[in-house]
């Protein structure tokens, strides 16, 4: 698995309860908070991520990242809205998958659109619904 700072734009992170399924896509699923700090005279620390981190063997190559961001609706005008998550970072970009449904459940965000279209099948999707959507939690593949 390649390095990378989860999400970009963070500083420090923590991990924990990592999974490792022994399976066939050798599943890898593990809890993951990122943070930066904001600098001024108090210190603050900036969440820019809660979520769970997937990695897994996949025919379908992906060459970046890919966010997948619960979104819901507010109370005010029935807009959609995403909560405690920062919208489309330095060189991603939000796309939209065949399936009406998961675009109303979720925002993705990559900076592989081919990569993310090839792997976030509607089934792929389906799953990620039936097992997470209830949990509110982001997901970074």
């Amino acid at each position: 698995m390649r390095k990378s700072r989860v999400p970009s734009s963070s500083e420090e992170y923590t991990q924990n309860t990592a999974i490792q399924f022994h399976d066939e896509k050798d599943l890898r699923i593990q809890n993951c908070s990122a943070w930066h700090q904001k600098s001024g005279k108090n210190r603050t620390y900036i969440r820019d991520f809660l979520g769970q981190v997937f990695c897994m063997n996949s025919p379908v190559s992906i060459e970046g990242e890919v966010r997948i961001v619960p979104t819901g609706r507010s109370k005010f005008m029935n807009k959609e809205v995403q909560r405690r998550y920062p919208p489309c970072e330095r060189g991603e970009k939000k796309i939209d998958t065949e399936d009406i449904q998961n675009n109303e459940r979720y925002d993705i965000y990559t900076n592989d659109e081919m990569g993310a279209r090839r792997f976030l099948t509607p089934g792929r999707l389906r799953k990620f619904t039936e097992h997470f959507f209830q949990k509110g939690k982001s997901r970074f593949i």
